[in-house]
C-alpha cells in the first residue's frame, strides 16, 4: 500500500510533467457540497485527514493543509508522517493560502487544478492575487488522472421527488418564480451547479451524498424548458414523468459541459459565480454574456414557508424524543461505554423513527477531554471508555421528510467540578440570551453574536466556531446564507430562516461544553419603531439543570429557561411513561 509521501510524490511528477510548479487540492466535488461521496475525497487520500474543511496545497519541496478551528486537534493527529504541515486558519502568522502561494512561488510560475472543483469566484480572486507576479493558474480535469489508481467510482444512488405536503410548494410555481427573476436580468438562461438549489427547486431528493439527500445533478433554466443533467440510471419511471411535466429534459451527468458549450453568441446566462465551478463557468464564459447575480435561489430557499414550518415542529418532537430517550438511558446505564458505542445507540435510536430516511452529520460523541475537540470522532486508539463523572458532549441531528435537525447536549454523568459546573452555566446564559433575543427588522447574524459570547468574554473566555449556522429543510446540514459570527455579514435576518444557536468552551485536556438548539425567526410585533423579531426554540431536549450554578443565572434567565423546559415536558412527555416519565418531569422542573 502507498505511503502519504508517496502519493505527494506521483502528484508532483505529474507537476514535473506538465511544468507547474504547485497544485491546489480543495475538499469540495463539482458542486461546492459539504459532504462529499468517496470519489471526491482526493484531499483526503493525499493527506490522511478526513475532515470535511481544508485545503491541500502541493509544492516541489513541501505540502500544507489549511483547516479551521473545529479540526486543528484531529488533523494534528492524522497528519503525523504524513509530510503535510499543518496551517491553523485564524491563528497568528498563518497566511491565507493563496498569500502564501504568492510568496512562495517565482514570477510567472504555474499552479495546476481541477477546475471542476474550485468555484469561479474562488478561482478569479486567486487571478487577482496572482496577477503582479504573472503567476499562471491552470484549470485541467486530467491533472490527477492516474494518482489514484483505486478511485471509489461516482455514485449512483437513486433520486425521488419530494411530495408537495413536505416541500409546502410546488416545482411549477418555483419555476415560474425562477423565471421572473430571469425576466429581471433580461435572460436566456440560468445556469445551477449547486445540487441542492436544484433539489430546492425541482423538488427533488437522491442518495449521492454523505448525509444531504441530492441528486448529483447540473440544470439550466430556460425560458420554455429545463435541462437537467442527471443520468438516467437515477430516475424511475414516475420520477420521469413528473420532471417531464415541468418541461424538463434529460442529459447525462458528465454531458453538462458539452451542453453548456451549446449556447451561442449573444446568449444571456446568469449564474452565481460563488456557486458555479469554474470548468463550467470557463466554457459559458466563451460564448455567452455572463451576469454574476445575487444567489436568489439561496435566499429564498432559506425562508420556510408554512406547511415547512409546521412540518419541522413535528420533526423536532420526534428528534426530541429519540435525543431524550438518549440521554436518560446513559444518565441511568451508559457508564462503561465507549463513545463510539454511545452514538451508535442515539443513532439507532434516531433511526428508528417514524419519517427519519438518516443523519444529518456523523454524530458527535466525546467524553471527557475529548470534548475539547469541538468536531471530535473516535479514532482508533482514542475510543474513550464513559465513566460515571464529568461530561458527554454529544452533537446530533437527523433527516426527516419534516426537515432536518442538528441540536447538542452537553450530559452529565456523574460528579462534576466547579469549573465544569461554571462553563456550563456559562455557556447556558449566552444561549439563553440568543435564544429569546427580540431585535429589529434588519439586523444582521454579526449584531447578535455578541449576545451569545457576551457571557464568556466576561470571563475571558471565547470558542473559535460559529455562533449559528442556517439549516437545510431535508437538504444541507450548513445552509447559507443565515449565519450567527464574529465576522462580516452580508444578509439580514427574515421570517422564516432557521439558524443553530450554539455556543461552547473548550478546555484542552480536560473537557468541553456546547449547547445547540435551533431557532425559527418570527415576527414578534410591529411597534412605532418599526418591526420587531425574535426566535421560537424548534430543538426539544432538556438541558442539565444539575450542571447549572444558580446563583449565576439571572431572574429573567431563570425565566426562559424554566419557559423552554415547560415547553419540552408538554411536548415530550406523551411518548415517556414510568421512571422515564418521572425522571423527565424531574429534568424539567422550573427552578
Amino acid at each position: 500500500m502507498e505511503t502519504i509521501p508517496q502519493r505527494l510524490e506521483a502528484v508532483r511528477a505529474r507537476l514535473r510533467a506538465q511544468g507547474a510548479s504547485a497544485c491546489i487540492v480543495p475538499s469540495s466535488d463539482y458542486h461546492g457540497s459539504e459532504y462529499v461521496s468517496p470519489h471526491f475525497r482526493l484531499r483526503e487520500y493525499l493527506t490522511g485527514f478526513d475532515g470535511s474543511a481544508g485545503t491541500l496545497v502541493i509544492l516541489e519541496k513541501g505540502a500544507y493543509l489549511w483547516t479551521d478551528g473545529r479540526y486543528f486537534l484531529q488533523a494534528e493527529t492524522q497528519l503525523q508522517g504524513s509530510g503535510v504541515t499543518l496551517m491553523r486558519i485564524g491563528e497568528r502568522g498563518v497566511p491565507a493560502f493563496k498569500d502564501f502561494l504568492h510568496d512562495a512561488l517565482s514570477e510567472n510560475a504555474a499552479v495546476a487544478f481541477d477546475g471542476r472543483t474550485m468555484d469561479a469566484a474562488a478561482v478569479k480572486e486567486l487571478r487577482m492575487a496572482f496577477a503582479d507576479k504573472g503567476i499562471e493558474l491552470r484549470s485541467d480535469p486530467a491533472l490527477f488522472d492516474g494518482v489514484w489508481p483505486s478511485r471509489p467510482p461516482l455514485p449512483d444512488a437513486p433520486a425521488w421527488a419530494l411530495d408537495e405536503r413536505f416541500a409546502g410548494e410546488s416545482a411549477e410555481s418555483k419555476l415560474k418564480w425562477l423565471r421572473r427573476e430571469m425576466e429581471k436580468h433580461a435572460a436566456d438562461v440560468w445556469a445551477l451547479c449547486d445540487c441542492e438549489d436544484i433539489a430546492w427547486l425541482l423538488n427533488l431528493r437522491g442518495g449521492d451524498l454523505p448525509h444531504t439527500p441530492v441528486p448529483l445533478c447540473f440544470c439550466f433554466v430556460e425560458k420554455e424548458r429545463v435541462c437537467l443533467c442527471m443520468d438516467a440510471s437515477k430516475r424511475d419511471a414516475a420520477l420521469t414523468a413528473a420532471l417531464e411535466a415541468l418541461g424538463v429534459e434529460f442529459r447525462p451527468y458528465e454531458g453538462a459541459y458539452g451542453f453548456a458549450c451549446r449556447y451561442e453568441q449573444g446568449a444571456t446566462v446568469v449564474l452565481t459565480e460563488s456557486k458555479v465551478n469554474y470548468a463550467l463557468w470557463e466554457i459559458l464564459a466563451q460564448n455567452t454574456l455572463l451576469l454574476d447575480v445575487e444567489d436568489a435561489i439561496g435566499l429564498r430557499k432559506a425562508i420556510r414557508n408554512p406547511v415547512q414550518i409546521e412540518n419541522l415542529q413535528r420533526a423536532h418532537v420526534k428528534d426530541g424524543v429519540a435525543l431524550t430517550r438518549f440521554i436518560y438511558e446513559m444518565q441511568q446505564s451508559g457508564a462503561g461505554l465507549t463513545e463510539s458505542a454511545a452514538a451508535k445507540k442515539l443513532d439507532a435510536f434516531r433511526l428508528a423513527t417514524d419519517g427519519c430516511i438518516g443523519l444529518s452529520f456523523d454524530t458527535i460523541c466525546g467524553y471527557g477531554e475529548n470534548a475539547a475537540v469541538v468536531h471530535y470522532r473516535a479514532l482508533p486508539g482514542s475510543d474513550a471508555k464513559i465513566q460515571a463523572r464529568g461530561f458527554l458532549l454529544v452533537d446530533s441531528g437527523g433527516q426527516y421528510y419534516e426537515g432536518t435537525t442538528d441540536v447538542t447536549r452537553t450530559i452529565v454523568m456523574g460528579a462534576l467540578t466547579k469549573e465544569e459546573k461554571r462553563h456550563y452555566t456559562l455557556v447556558l446564559k449566552g444561549m439563553l440570551a440568543l435564544m429569546d433575543a427580540r431585535f429589529p427588522a434588519g439586523t444582521r447574524g454579526v449584531q447578535l453574536d455578541v449576545l451569545a459570547r457576551a457571557p464568556l468574554w466576561s470571563e475571558g473566555l471565547d470558542y473559535r466556531h460559529g455562533t449559528g449556522h442556517g439549516v437545510g429543510y431535508l437538504l444541507g446540514v450548513h445552509e447559507d446564507p443565515v449565519r450567527i459570527r464574529n465576522a462580516r455579514e452580508d444578509f439580514v435576518f427574515m421570517p422564516g430562516m432557521t439558524v443553530s444557536d450554539e455556543p461552547g468552551v473548550y478546555c484542552a485536556g480536560s473537557h468541553g461544553v456546547r449547547l445547540e438548539n435551533l431557532l425559527l425567526c418570527r415576527v414578534d410585533a410591529d411597534t412605532p419603531y418599526g418591526r420587531f423579531l425574535s426566535f421560537e426554540p424548534l430543538t426539544l431536549a432538556p438541558f442539565a439543570l444539575e450542571a447549572i450554578e444558580d446563583d449565576m443565572l439571572s431572574r429573567e434567565e431563570a425565566d426562559a429557561l424554566n419557559r423552554y423546559h415547560a415547553r419540552v415536558y408538554e411536548a415530550l412527555s406523551p411518548a415517556f411513561s414510568g421512571e422515564a416519565l418521572a425522571w423527565l418531569k424531574q429534568a424539567t422542573r422550573p427552578i
